[in-house]
This record gives C-alpha cells, structure tokens and sequence, in this order.
C-alpha cells in the first residue's frame, strides 16, 4: 500500500495503539532509532517500551488522550537495544479506524541528542558563570546585544551598576571606539568568530584614564542565543 511505503521513508517512529495501551501498529523507524525489530513492539504495551521512571507521568497524559480526545504531547525515554537512553517527543491524537474502532496514533522524533546539547549548554553557561563571579579581575557576561546578565563585584566597583557593555563606550575615548567597535562585533555577531581580545581606555567621572585589557569567549545559551563572556 502507498501508505505503507510512505512510512518506510519517515525518520520518525510513528506508532498505532487501542485505547488500553497495546501496540498495533509501529513503523520501521523503531528499528533504527532502538535497534529491535518491528515485531518485538507490536502485541505489548506502550509503558513496557518506556523506561521505569518515565511511566507514571506518561501513563497520565495517556489517560487524558483517551478521556478527551484531544491531540497532545509526550515526553519519554525508552532503552535502545544496546543500553543506552533514547529521548522521544511525541504527538498524538485519537481517530477513527476503518471499522469505526477508535484509535490513538503518535508520531515520536528522537529529541536525544537535542537534549544532549542542552545539558552541554547548561554546563559550559554554568562553567563561564563560575569563572566570572571568581576572577579578580572585572567580569562581565552578557547578551549579543550587550545586556548584562551577570556582572562581578570587581566589574561594577570599576564600571558602575550598567544595564548593558554599551553604556562603558561612551566613555572610551574617540581613538578607541573604532578598535572597540570591531572587536564587540566579532564577540556578538560574527559565528565564525567565539573568543578574541582588545584593549581600551576609560574615563572616570573624576577624569582620570585606566587602560584595561580584556579576553572574552562566545557560547550559546540552552535557548540558543549567543552569550559572551568577558574577562
């Protein structure tokens, strides 16, 4: 059937049940995705795919499926046939079969190496976190758009309570800015570019000069923003 065939060519597992929770129906995705063939899913129920710790929370979303008929979305983890965790999204409706039968049908995208990168993220954002608030030198981590999100106490003892980087610009001095400029680009905009350095002065409220040197690195929040670090 034209169906089945374009089922073979979908990357995602998509999966038929009754309304107990047996399987009728799973694609052949599954088996590259969890490494076992169609028939070890197809007769079980759905929770005994599901890895122990995962099976309260789903089971109650099923339930809702089932009681109300409207569409709805699932987060699981199963084991793959090797042993390691494969992380599923799926969304899910009720319908109706050829013989009048209700049915639920889930569509389930592996999300595993999505949520890797999250926790990637999450651990570097904490790591550059951790660098700024112990440096003895001023720090400062912000948006692309130069918004502060974490200032240490060295950085505002030398810069003052600013919302964002930009503000310390207008006290650079005119020969500085263009310098400035390129650099601040390359930190927020440009993706071929994540870490580099540059001088610059600053001119206090009382008229003095300092010269500071700094570093700076750019990583991506879990949101997928650009963050940059400066030191």
């Amino acid at each position: 059937r034209r169906e089945e065939e374009l089922l073979r060519h979908i990357g995602d597992v998509v999966v038929e049940l009754r309304l107990d929770g047996r399987i009728t129906f799973v694609s052949q995705a599954v088996e590259r995705i969890l490494g076992r063939p169609v028939s070890y899913f197809v007769g079980m129920s759905f929770l005994e795919a599901i890895i122990p710790d995962d099976r309260l929370s789903t089971l109650a979303t099923f339930r809702k499926l089932v009681d109300t008929g409207d569409d709805t979305t699932l987060r699981f983890r199963c084991d793959h046939a090797d042993g390691h965790r494969v992380e599923f999204e799926a969304n899910a409706r009720a319908y109706m079969d050829e013989q009048g039968r209700q049915r639920l049908v889930a569509v389930c995208r592996d999300r595993t190496e999505q949520s890797l990168q999250g926790v990637t993220e999450r651990t570097r954002e904490a790591h550059h976190r951790a660098i700024a608030e112990s440096a003895t030198r001023a720090a400062v981590i912000v948006t692309s758009d130069g918004e502060i999100q974490f200032s240490n106490r060295r950085f505002r003892e030398v810069f003052g309570n600013c919302s964002t980087v930009l503000e310390i610009r207008e006290r650079v001095s005119e020969s500085c800015r263009a310098s400035m400029d390129t650099v601040w680009y390359q930190a927020s905009q440009d993706e071929q570019v994540t870490s580099g350095s540059g001088d610059f002065d600053y001119v206090h409220d009382d008229g003095s000069i300092s010269w500071f040197s700094s570093t700076w690195e750019a990583s991506r929040r879990e949101d997928s923003t650009r963050q940059i670090t400066i030191l």
